[in-house]
């Protein structure tokens, strides 16, 4: 194995600034449900352009929390694409619903609309399209792809992202984020729900800290919660990277771009970025015309470069039922392989990233 390793995404954190704001907290001695929770909230809230954001301790909780929040319940099915990584539809088992999993789009891997339309029975209750790898999925035509359902959005990779000129996280009735070190923003672990529904919000704070609200100092619990708390330190470091992050966002455009540039004339396709959709790149992922990628992506781990596989076939599982067939899903498990791409990255190691790549297709 190489000395250096070209890492695929490593958390793109301002030191200084974390410091200064753990530091604080360390020092405040007060470690949950304090400011800098509520501080990161409303500065995120700012940011999306919402009315409330609820922080919780994972993005699979907020998945979670947002379905039991809104409604979803046992007997209900949610419509997700067979496309993803495991924790959505995970988070409808928990939910003590029942996940219905639908192909993807060939271009985008974003859920299909009419792949929707036709697995709508009498129980369901939700869909929940993911914006893939942080490309927005077409959300008008999977809004009229289902009229009179509950719409959340899966946006574990979009903070940042805008879809017709609206943020990702304005949608739906309410939209998931992820916090994990992989992100554009990390809070090491942690996730948020954002929401503009006043009655949703009061129900995800109740339903994250064991249904238990204080009045005058007096403990009351309204329903049976969770522990979903995220801490003060957790917030603190979250909070230390909202103010950079348009310049994070900026960066890893232009190295999207240097790829376009660098991988043009091999065999794969780049992902899609459309104008009217733009691409936060949290995952860089290219899909292979005529290789399989398990192989490729073992050539780049051993010429020093991390690579993976930045989502799962849901019916490779053998957990979730699918609403027939998902070839699309299928077929890009096979061909799909993540490529490094950070805020941090330089042009350099994005030629050396596609001399790899052109060698292992040769």
């Amino acid at each position: 194995m190489p000395a250096r390793m070209i890492r695929l995404s490593p958390p793109e954190v301002p030191l200084e600034a974390a410091r200064k704001r753990i530091g604080d907290v360390l020092d405040s001695g007060w470690l949950t449900n304090g400011h800098q929770v509520v501080a990161f909230e409303e500065a995120l809230a700012a940011r999306l352009g919402v009315r409330h954001v609820v922080a919780v301790s994972s993005g699979t909780g907020a998945l979670h929390l947002m379905l039991v929040a809104a409604g979803v319940k046992p007997g209900d099915e949610v419509i997700v694409p067979g496309y993803t990584f495991p924790a959505t539809a995970a988070s409808v088992v928990h939910a003590g619903a029942e996940p219905v999993v639908v192909d993807v789009l060939p271009g985008s891997a974003n859920i299909d609309p009419a792949a929707v339309a036709a697995a709508i029975t009498a129980r369901t209750r939700a869909v929940m399209p993911v914006h893939q790898f942080g490309l927005p999925c077409d959300w008008d035509r999977v809004a009229a792809a289902a009229p009179g359902k509950l719409l959340v959005e899966d946006a574990a990779c979009a903070l940042g992202a805008r879809f017709g000129g609206r943020a990702c996280g304005q949608l739906g009735v309410a939209a998931a984020f992820s916090f994990h070190p992989r992100k554009m923003l990390t809070t090491a672990e942690g996730g948020a729900i954002a929401t503009d529904d006043d009655g949703l919000a009061a129900e995800l704070r109740l339903l994250r800290n064991h249904g238990m609200e204080v009045e005058g100092g007096v403990r009351r619990f309204r329903l049976p919660g969770y522990n979903f708390r995220l801490s003060e330190i957790h917030a603190a470091l979250g909070l230390s990277q909202l103010e950079g992050l348009d310049a994070v966002l900026d960066a890893r455009r232009q190295v999207a771009g240097w790829y376009a540039e660098a991988l043009a004339g091999l065999p794969l396709d780049l992902p899609p970025d459309p104008a009217t959709a733009p691409h936060t790149f949290q995952t860089y992922a290219v899909f292979l015309r005529a290789h399989e990628a398990a192989a490729v992506i073992a050539h780049l781990i051993r010429a020093g470069i991390e690579a993976g596989h930045g989502a799962e076939a849901l019916a490779t599982l053998g957990l979730y039922r699918t609403a027939g067939p998902t070839p699309v899903s299928l077929d890009f498990r096979r061909r799909h392989v993540a490529l490094p791409l950070h805020s941090k990255l330089t042009h350099a190691d994005v030629k050396t990233v596609a001399a790899a790549l052109s060698e292992a297709l040769a």
